[in-house]
């Protein structure tokens, strides 16, 4: 019997799983596919809200908290597996203006460094925009290569002697009064003494009607790569929810489309590659030299009520979920895994 089964091996699955064995417990981490792939993999790796002043403060104060440890959470994974997840602190043009007032105000109630700028001075950050327009500038905005930062994850939990199960679906979970007795997959059932929920945009419907209260959805987003070994974009840049972010090895990602209605869907479709191609070659017309290499979709975990669930699944003693984050596992991820794991009566 382990202290910890982790269903859902994503960003907020494989920190959870980090931070509970580095507290002395032991811990089993299960996934209906390969470790990392779902939303997680499928994201730029923002580590910011876009438009951050429209979230609530809990979310922001989440931010921060994932902002400031990212850097030392770089630099262990680097230590320990050699992994460099390319943390680059990049900053982000934010092409739309129209809210700069509550920008401004968001930024000096939570000491962010956000500056409004002229178009001028926006061409003296980042040449050949398409867009010639004021601007919001955030100086400290970070990336990270999310791939890599999911594949150093899993190789720290393995050297740590972490149980990963892959391609193993959770199939049931047993209840005895108030507790989670066992979980079924297809091919064996597991034990364990607490049952941690992760699974994004699934948790729903893996708990069924033990937590029919909770209501976690799949929105659809897309994403566009492309090879750009000549191009001169050095930040990040948004508009109109529409994003480019360039990597150092002349890759440049374009993304996201955001489709409610999409169910489990995950195949790309051709109009999300004339939305996000066009959006591109708008913001960056460089790009229409560069190639496109790659189009992909993840679900992201839409919670209905706005706010990721997070902690102790009533009426229950050891059933949790830390999921539903939305646009923003990769962002929060650090903060809300370490709020998580403090609230925990028997670490």
């Amino acid at each position: 019997m382990t202290d910890f089964l982790i269903i859902g091996a994503g960003i907020i699955g494989l920190l959870t799983a980090r931070e509970l064995i580095k507290r002395g417990a032991t811990v089993t981490l299960i996934d209906k596919g390969a470790v990392g792939q779902e939303a997680s993999w499928a994201g730029g790796g923002i580590i910011s809200p876009l438009y951050p002043w429209r979230y609530s403060d809990a979310i922001t104060q989440l931010a921060a908290r994932s902002q400031r440890l990212y850097p030392e959470l770089a630099q262990a994974l680097q230590n320990e597996t050699g992994i460099d997840i390319e943390l680059i602190r990049s900053g982000m043009i934010m092409l739309d203006s129209h809210d700069k007032i509550p920008a401004l105000a968001w930024a000096k109630t939570h000491q962010v460094t956000l500056d409004y700028l002229s178009s001028h001075a926006i061409a003296g950050l980042q040449t050949d925009l398409g867009i010639a327009a004021e601007a919001l500038w955030m100086p400290e905005v970070m990336q990270v290569r999310n791939p890599r930062l999911l594949q150093a994850l899993a190789l720290s939990l393995k050297q740590n002697k972490v149980d990963i199960i892959e391609h193993q679906a959770v199939k049931q979970l047993y209840r005895e009064g108030t507790r989670i007795t066992h979980v079924a997959t297809l091919d064996q059932t597991l034990t364990a003494d607490n049952i941690i929920i992760t699974a994004g945009a699934w948790s729903s419907e893996l708990l069924g009607e033990l937590a029919p209260e909770i209501k976690i959805t799949p929105v659809r987003g897309q994403m566009l790569l492309f090879n750009a070994p000549e191009h001169k974009l050095t930040k990040m840049v948004l508009y109109r929810n529409h994003y480019l972010i360039p990597r150092r090895d002349d890759l440049i990602i374009a993304g996201s489309s955001l489709e409610y209605q999409s169910g489990f869907n995950k195949i790309p479709t051709l109009e999300a590659l004339n939305e996000l191609s066009v959006s591109a070659y708008t913001l960056f017309p460089d790009l229409r030299n560069a190639t496109l290499i790659a189009q992909w979709a993840g679900l992201r975990p839409y919670a209905t009520n706005g706010e990721p669930a997070m902690g102790l699944i009533a009426p229950y003693d050891n059933l949790y979920i830390n999921a539903g984050h939305f646009r923003n596992g990769l962002v929060l991820a650090p903060g809300a895994v370490e709020r998580f794991c403090e609230h925990y009566p028997i670490l």
